[in-house]
């Protein structure tokens, strides 16, 4: 078994050997390459002369170039400004410290639920439609208040969970 690897081994060794020494011998490139080079000795190099003119008279060139009006116009008129974005109200920084509580007095449309807010820490109840920190309260659930803002047409609202 081994002798049968080695023999394979050395076979290969062989032919990559041979067909390396092939490809120097026989450089499909060399042709191309020994060509180009004979054309590159036989260019020769163009002379560039340039010759600077003196100036004429730079103020006549100066009032020529100023004295054309359409030169200093604008090709394309500079866009108008995007319109000023109006930032919604920040509902949950106006509610901040604001907790609705499960406490509830009346029934039906009459009921009012307990908040309590870092201003009033006791609490006081509040039905709907009444104003919260410069926001309304528009429904009272079982588990959540809803708080509402109209700010230029908009309704905004924030849902706050019952504690």
């Amino acid at each position: 078994m081994d002798r049968v690897l080695t023999t394979v081994l050395v076979l290969a060794t062989l032919l990559l050997g041979t067909y390396g020494v092939h490809n120097q011998m026989n450089d499909p490139m060399e042709a191309r390459r020994s060509h180009l080079e004979e054309e590159l000795q036989s260019i020769e190099p163009a002379s560039a002369d340039y010759t600077m003119q003196p100036p004429g008279n730079l103020g006549e060139l100066r009032a020529a170039v100023t004295s054309k009006t359409s030169l200093w116009q604008e090709l394309i008129a500079a866009p108008a400004a995007p319109p000023r974005r109006i930032m919604p109200p920040d509902l949950q920084r106006r509610l901040d410290g604001v907790v609705p509580t499960r406490t509830s007095i009346g029934t039906g449309d009459n009921v009012k639920v307990l908040i309590k807010s870092t201003k009033n820490l006791r609490g006081s109840f509040v039905g709907v439609g009444e104003k919260v920190n410069g926001t309304t309260l528009l429904k009272i659930e079982k588990t959540s208040v809803l708080f509402g803002v109209t700010h230029n047409g908009n309704q905004y609202t924030l849902s706050v969970p019952r504690k």
